[in-house]
């Protein structure tokens, strides 16, 4: 029974139609861990061309195939809605040489059929192999490229990864995943126990300040949250509230407008402005450069990054590298306003239904990423965040009449 409830979320009419969509979803599942392994391969400076375009093929035509039975099951809403979206994501394709959306839309709709939280856990499996793989070829020494960073005096070991802040990344949203996923009182210590390990990991060896401070976060956060449960507080109640709820439903917007407005009204003479820049490790006065030395358009543009020493201010080759840095300054300038909105969007209606549907762990996620988005730019990056697809994939289920009992479980 528990194997069924996997494969076939989505039950049919006949046995033998349920078996085919136990099938299919399973294959499904097996894609999913193949299509995350594959894009991780990024962090660690080796991508296999062969693999990634399979992989590619095999996201477009699982996204095909869910389109047709969306048409077959007269679910139009979201077939006008996915084909708006893809259509956006080639225009942003032509004008920015950028995939994100065209892949974002892509994977999205073609792991749509799955169950949300065992598509999770697919992730936490692809995450826990890759990284043992990873550090098992790091002691072998069968990596050439850098095996560690200085900051000052300080050594930051990779462990193999392409960067620490890359194996920071990986750390913080695999214990934000698991700690989602965690239902119960002993899971939950379990999970808090886990993060408060790689915290003290990350601190000692790797030096990825952000992923350290977003990892306290979510630590303080779990053991309130623990707490809270402990006590049987309203749990209802306090996320139902008007100022929490729409705090979490709009923590993206909120957090990317007043991020913007801060780099726009940067002034290098103030001393707030210093300190505040100081605190984002120079990214307001990196980013108010790009603002000074590059448009914004509607659906973005071609910024090439270049070797030419990225780390002068004022050059052509710094402002190029460094607006890559915080997500919404670089889906502003390299993906278009468009863009920058239809992610804004994304993030609000996760939120929101996460809400309504009582999933108050995937709303705080999405609140916690928009937080480490404004540091790094790989929250919407299968590699590293599944938030993003999944709560997608958990809220837009289909529903085949006269077959299902009435959709009001959230899923």
């Amino acid at each position: 029974m528990f194997l069924q409830s996997i494969l076939n979320p989505i039950k049919f009419t006949t046995p033998q139609l349920s078996r085919w969509s136990m099938i299919y979803n399973l294959i499904t599942y097996v894609v999913l861990f193949m299509v995350i392994s594959n894009r991780l391969l990024s962090s660690v400076y080796l991508e296999l061309n062969f693999a990634k375009h399979l992989f590619q093929n095999l996201t477009s035509l699982f996204a095909l195939i869910n389109l047709i039975i969306f048409i077959k099951h007269k679910q139009y809403l979201y077939v006008y809605i996915a084909l708006i979206a893809l259509i956006l994501g080639v225009i942003v394709k032509i004008y920015s040489s950028s995939s994100v959306i065209l892949f974002f839309v892509s994977f999205t709709l073609a792991f749509s059929r799955l169950n949300y939280k065992y598509a999770m856990y697919v992730y936490i499996a692809s995450i826990f192999t890759f990284t043992l793989a990873t550090f098992s070829f790091f002691y072998l020494d069968l990596f050439d490229h850098a095996i560690f960073m200085m900051r000052g005096d300080n050594i930051r070991e990779t462990f193999g990864f392409r960067h620490p802040n890359a194996l920071g990344a990986v750390s913080f949203f695999l214990c934000l995943t698991i700690w989602c996923l965690s239902n119960r009182q002993i899971h939950n210590i379990v999970a808090i126990s886990l993060s408060f390990v790689i915290f003290i990991f990350l601190q000692n060896y790797v030096d990825s300040r952000t992923a350290q401070h977003m990892l306290c976060l979510l630590l303080l956060i779990a053991i309130v949250y623990e707490l809270a449960k402990y006590f049987k507080f309203n749990e209802d109640g306090f996320f139902t509230n008007f100022i929490v709820k729409n705090l979490l439903v709009y923590s993206f917007i909120i957090l990317a407008i007043a991020f913007i407005i801060f780099v726009i009204l940067f002034n290098s003479e103030s001393s707030f402005y210093n300190s505040l820049d100081e605190l984002f490790s120079s990214r307001l006065s990196l980013c108010h450069t790009a603002f000074n030395s590059l448009d914004i358009t509607l659906f973005g543009q071609k910024l090439n990054l270049s070797d030419e020493d990225p780390f002068s201010l004022g050059s052509v080759s710094a402002v190029k590298y460094l607006i890559l840095d915080p997500f919404c300054i670089s889906i502003l300038f390299k993906n278009g306003i468009v863009s920058l909105v239809f992610f804004a969007l994304c993030f609000t209606y996760i939120s929101k239904k996460a809400i309504s549907h009582k999933e108050y762990k995937i709303a705080i996620a999405i609140a916690l990423i928009s937080i480490y988005g404004l540091m790094v730019n790989m929250i919407a990056t299968i590699s590293y965040d599944i938030f993003i697809f999944m709560g997608m994939m958990s809220f837009n289920k289909f529903t085949v009449k006269q077959n299902l009992p009435n959709n009001s479980s959230g899923r």
